[in-house]
């Protein structure tokens, strides 16, 4: 009876131009108006301009740290310039903790800074107040770098306008995460001299043309993205992006840019984290764990030049002495 009630009540306010909300719905709606406001009076200039790098990158990692050396491997490989990198990482036992070492020892001298995680939004907001780049860019272990990317071409774009991508391009016609077919936008060149990136309107995206807000290697303004992980709770990498979602209308009014050929994929093998049923391949943590421990790793040279229909994808992986 009481439901019936509110049904009625709420079709007599409609029919009255009214829309009535719950007083949780107000509440978010004050909040992100406030944020809104707040980034309205970020400085049209930022001091991270100034900075010599062109970027920041931020890598999460957990219990993967096969995964997490073949995605440095073919970062080394395919960014030269202009990158200051961090990584995120938590091992939950001793021999997960065992490879990390190891891999930080290989790259020892690489010049990134190593971050054992303990809270994971305290850590990621004090690695973020640290940052000096006008940009940033996030990455998650199971990411792999497969073409060279120029830093520097993408930093001729306003970042209050733009949001580039290294995931996306021309032949990413399927969405992994909903397994669903995706119509490519209208591109057009984005840089009359480069022609390799390509430009089309967020908001004319389904999926992932369609989704602006993603910790697979997106690119944003830092202040920005300071702020907002300022002002959302989020406590892995998945509710950070989820998080991250309260401003997707604000950045689906922008533009993207991509490279014609995406230059990162992101190769599901397996699951590590909880919050979401996500799908993955057949390649277990375990399994990974017990190759590194004996002696190999992911031999990415494999994979680079591949052509992903999805900005996800269950690429076949080899591996190799290291």
């Amino acid at each position: 009876m009481k439901k019936g009630m509110v049904k009625l009540l709420n079709y007599v306010l409609r029919s009255a131009g009214i829309t009535c909300i719950t007083t949780r719905d107000g509440n978010k709606a004050c909040r992100e108006k406030q944020l809104l406001l707040k980034l309205a009076n970020l400085p049209c200039n930022p001091s991270s301009v100034e900075c010599e790098d062109y970027a920041s990158c931020i890598v999460f990692s957990r219990d993967r740290a096969c995964q997490l050396h073949a995605l440095l491997s073919s970062l080394r490989d395919h960014v030269e310039e202009g990158l200051e990198l961090y990584v995120i990482y938590r091992a939950t036992n001793d021999r997960h903790k065992k490879a990390y070492e190891e891999v930080i020892e290989l790259f020892n001298g690489r010049h990134i800074e190593w971050r054992a995680e303990d809270n994971f939004r305290s850590d990621l907001l004090t690695v973020m107040g640290g940052i000096a780049t006008r940009s940033v860019f996030f990455l998650v272990d199971d990411i792999v770098f497969i073409r060279p990317v120029s830093l520097k071409a993408l930093s001729v774009f306003n970042l209050r306008e733009y949001v580039p991508s290294l995931r996306l391009g021309e032949h990413v016609n399927y969405c992994y995460t909903e397994q669903q077919p995706m119509k490519v936008p209208e591109l057009v060149e984005a840089d009359a001299g480069n022609a390799h990136l390509v430009s089309w309107e967020w908001l004319q995206g389904d999926y992932d043309w369609g989704y602006p807000l993603s910790v697979d290697g997106h690119v944003f303004l830092t202040d920005e993205i300071r702020l907002l992980l300022e002002n959302v709770e989020f406590t892995a990498p998945n509710s950070l992006e989820k998080a991250m979602q309260v401003l997707r209308e604000l950045y689906r009014m922008r533009s993207g840019i991509c490279y014609r050929e995406s230059r990162i994929v992101n190769i599901p093998m397996n699951r590590v984290q909880t919050e979401n049923d996500n799908l993955y391949g057949e390649v277990s943590v375990e399994e990974l764990l017990e190759r590194w421990e004996a002696g190999y790793r992911i031999d990415v040279d494999k994979l680079y030049n591949v052509k992903p229909e999805s900005a996800h994808q269950e690429l076949p992986v080899s591996f190799v002495l290291r």
